[in-house]
């Protein structure tokens, strides 16, 4: 499982590797960019779900301005994952202790606002 290095507002370090835009990582360990939006939708809850995420970190920004749409969150309690968001600096830290741990989990990093 990846490891996020470092994160400050509007860049995230992964593994090494410096990235500007919002960030996804799967439960199967990808990293990749995300379309830069102030919106978790069902589609990004469910992508991480199809990939075996138990628990899904949602990290909201600096300021905690990513909305979650409540469809997302629906489909992640039928689906038996937990949805757990937080300011991400807060959000990375949480990541980073949960891959350690070995737990199958997903990851959605908003790096501005």
């Amino acid at each position: 499982m990846p490891r996020v290095d470092s994160f400050y507002f509007g860049t995230i370090i992964v593994d090494g590797k410096k990235y500007a835009n919002d960030i996804k990582i799967t439960p199967d360990g990808k990293v990749g960019e995300k379309e830069k939006s102030h919106e978790i939708t069902k589609h990004d809850v469910d992508e991480m779900i199809l990939l075996g995420a138990e628990l899904i970190i949602i990290g909201t920004g600096t300021a905690g301005a990513v909305k979650i749409n409540n469809d997302a969150y629906v489909s992640a309690q039928v689906n038996g994952t937990e949805i757990v968001a937080m300011p991400t600096t807060q959000a990375v830290q949480e990541f980073n202790k949960l891959a350690r741990a070995k737990r199958k989990v997903g990851a959605i990093f908003h790096l501005t606002c």
